[in-house]
């Protein structure tokens, strides 16, 4: 039942697709050029926060979120590369 709702999903995407002139081949490129957009975002992000913590001296706060971030950007860099 789910692979039919998921194929009927397929199809439906496909059509939006054509309809904007994007072929079914051109999608991974697509997607992997949004989620290649993730790795320099978090890093920025990541930078951005290492300076606030900097400017507000408060390391015990953020500690813990910097080094998840850190993690989140080192797995995306490696899921593309």
């Amino acid at each position: 039942m789910y692979f039919s709702i998921f194929w009927y999903l397929f199809i439906f995407i496909n059509i939006i697709l054509d309809l904007f002139g994007i072929s079914y081949y051109n999608l991974p490129i697509i997607i992997g050029y949004f989620l290649g957009l993730t790795v320099p975002l978090t890093i920025i992000f990541y930078l951005v926060q290492t300076i606030w913590t900097m400017y507000n001296r408060d390391w015990k706060k953020f500690m813990f979120h910097q080094i998840c971030m850190g993690v989140i950007a080192t797995f995306f860099y490696f899921l593309m590369y």
